[in-house]
């Protein structure tokens, strides 16, 4: 037994092990209660829960949802990268738009899998001004604006 000085009182320190799989999923889990038996303090008065990992599960390379990216550079001369991100397989289809909504280049027009992408587009051959990049993918259309300046 040793005092605990700065309070006046005595304590005890123990050691356990154990194992508790509460959800039979092979993994250690568990609370453990840790309660005295002075009439001053019936309740626990101390509460450990814990989840214990055994094994180390592999991440997964695929992304957890759709993103279109900010190109970059952006304002660009005369290359640019248009970089997004699908979480299943899918139709895909990234448009290049001026301001007018004049279809300018259909960089990819594909069903890809899942996974992050990333596409150059070359405006040698356009002028200086905005330029929008349009990814239409399983229902959804996000459109950014990227700036070609000469």
């Amino acid at each position: 037994m040793k005092e605990d000085i700065a309070n006046g009182r005595n304590y005890n320190q123990y050691r356990m092990r154990f194992t508790i799989d509460t959800d039979f999923d092979g993994l250690a889990d568990g609370l453990l209660m840790v309660s005295g038996n002075a009439q001053a303090h019936p309740r626990p008065f101390v509460a450990i829960q814990y989840d214990d990992t055994t094994s180390i599960k592999p991440i997964s390379n695929v992304p957890m949802g759709f993103q279109l990216k900010q190109n970059y550079p952006n304002p660009f001369n005369p290359v640019t990268t248009i970089a997004y991100t699908l979480p299943k397989a899918g139709k895909v289809q990234l448009i290049i738009f001026d301001l007018t909504g004049r279809e300018i280049q259909t960089l990819v027009s594909s069903v890809q899998p899942a996974g992050s992408y990333q596409v150059q587009f070359d405006g040698s051959g356009l002028s200086s001004g905005v330029y929008w990049y349009c990814l239409k993918y399983d229902r959804q259309i996000v459109t950014k604006k990227m700036a070609l300046i000469r």
